[in-house]
């Protein structure tokens, strides 16, 4: 029974008494702006982390392409864990690790969707809590990564071994997503965007999430930030810019 005592989904999204701080967020170095997907929210963080010895968890590409979760002891580790990443990755290596890092005095930064930081949030001990960051994103819901294996598979057959992959190519505008993939050659498309957006491959339960609102289970919680026009006209230039909402005195500090 302790899958059922543990799970988050068992129940509702503790609400905070601390009063959420929005920011418009952006990296000062150009290059690592460049490199990142929206402002570079999550290199700030982290390159905090790991500058004080700590250890940062992220979303990554294994050797085929699959999306998991990996452990970051510094920054060139830290450069896998960069850039969005749109199906659900496999975390369960991290559970036991974390705690490991922490029982070992090290700071920790776990950052994924809002249901992986529930989860994560869950099973640590309140005890072990204390050096533990909890990022989250503003999610749209993932699909099966059956999906996005399927494609990979459709790539290959087509144009060869993938050698690179992006979801979101920024070379090409920040505002213009397209998928891209150096085979032999490079490819780009917005077969996998047009899926996305149009729902028709997000996870079921992805539509009965109680992770979606305004109480979150995470120290900061990141994204792109959509309609910055309608509060300054200082990103204009395509580049990108994040979004953080502060949750908690935690996150706050950290910022």
């Amino acid at each position: 029974g302790l899958c059922v005592k543990k799970c988050p989904f068992e129940k509702p999204v503790p609400q905070s008494d601390f009063t959420q701080r929005y920011f418009a967020l952006r990296h000062k170095d150009e290059a690592e702006l460049l490199k990142s997907q929206s402002g570079a929210a999550f290199v700030i963080l982290s390159d905090l982390i790991l500058a004080n010895g700590g250890i940062v968890y992220g979303a990554a590409f294994d050797n085929s392409f699959h999306i998991i979760h990996k452990r970051a002891t510094n920054n060139e580790e830290r450069e896998e864990l960069r850039y969005s990443k749109y199906t659900q990755s496999n975390i369960e290596s991290c559970f036991e690790s974390i705690k490991t890092d922490l029982r070992n005095g090290l700071t920790v930064l776990f950052t994924a969707t809002p249901c992986q930081v529930a989860a994560v949030k869950s099973a640590v001990p309140t005890k072990l809590s204390e050096k533990l960051f909890l990022v989250d994103i503003i999610c749209h819901g993932v699909p099966s990564p059956q999906i996005w294996n399927d494609y990979l598979v459709y790539i290959e057959n087509k144009y060869g071994k993938i050698k690179k992959a992006y979801f979101r190519d920024k070379r090409k505008g920040w505002n213009v997503q397209k998928e891209t993939f150096q085979c032999n050659k490079e490819h780009s498309f917005i077969t996998f965007k047009k899926l996305f957006y149009s729902h028709i491959c997000l996870r079921h339960s992805c539509y009965n999430c109680q992770f979606t609102s305004y109480d979150r289970c995470s120290d900061i919680t990141i994204s792109d930030f959509w309609g910055w026009e309608k509060i300054s006209d200082k990103f204009s230039d395509n580049k990108g810019v994040s979004l953080a909402i502060i949750n908690t005195g935690k996150g706050l500090s950290l910022f």
